[in-house]
């Protein structure tokens, strides 16, 4: 275990020689800056994923500590309700509902390269990396075209350290209670009506889980990329 830094900068163009040296001298290292432990043994990381009572997956502790949307997500929650989440989000992404997307990813993506065609220059994250997921997903889950700004400087107040993270939660979960709410009583051809409508043996998703899965598919797309 080792917490210093490397001897050797990791070169994200040719990481290899890195990953080689932290697996011979520092297999379990803890990153100052990122605040992140890094495992780089088969062995270590295969236990780290299995082992879901020492690792736990939960933000924040154990059940019901954390009550944010993300820590009531898919990817915050541990087996056997992970598995069962799991069940009931696979209905409403069925093969069928994922080939159906292309026609549209691909409509977006010549939009967006068509834009960059007509401006003369482009900016890859900017102009097709960062859009295209966000328009996606916006489409996916039923937010307005004219509040996708909105939604970005929410998740961007999630992911900085300037302490508006837990009101820009708040103001996410907000609007997608109102949103799920309104697909309760009118459901339409999107993914928030499809998981609504989900259920196995009766069994529906709670509403943090609802709010925690939409605001996890945003917070995805819209989180910061390199450049």
């Amino acid at each position: 275990m080792s917490s210093g830094a490397p001897a050797i900068a990791r070169d994200p163009l040719d990481p290899f020689p890195w990953y080689r040296q932290m697996r011979a001298h520092a297999p379990v290292f803890f990153d100052p800056e990122s605040h992140l432990w890094h495992i780089f043994r088969f062995a270590d990381v295969q236990r780290v994923l299995s082992d879901y009572a020492d690792f736990s997956s939960r933000f924040g502790g154990p059940a019901g500590v954390d009550e944010t949307a993300l820590a009531n997500s898919l990817i915050a929650t541990d087996p056997p309700r992970h598995r069962q989440l799991r069940a009931l989000v696979s209905q409403a992404f069925t093969p069928r509902a994922v080939d159906d997307l292309a026609p549209r990813i691909a409509a977006i993506t010549n939009e967006l390269l068509n834009h960059m065609q007509a401006r003369g220059e482009m900016d890859l994250v900017r102009d097709l990396t960062y859009p295209l997921p966000v328009i996606v997903i916006a489409e996916l889950l039923g937010v307005p075209s004219e509040e996708r700004d909105q939604f970005k400087a929410w998740s961007d107040a999630v992911t900085n350290t300037t302490g508006e993270g837990p009101t820009a939660q708040r103001a996410m979960a907000m609007y997608f209670s109102r949103l799920i709410e309104e697909r309760r009583r009118a459901p339409r051809e999107d993914l928030i009506s499809a998981l609504i409508a989900a259920q196995i043996e009766g069994q529906h998703l709670s509403l943090p889980e609802l709010l925690g899965f939409a605001s996890c598919c945003w917070w995805l797309a819209t989180r910061p990329r390199p450049t």
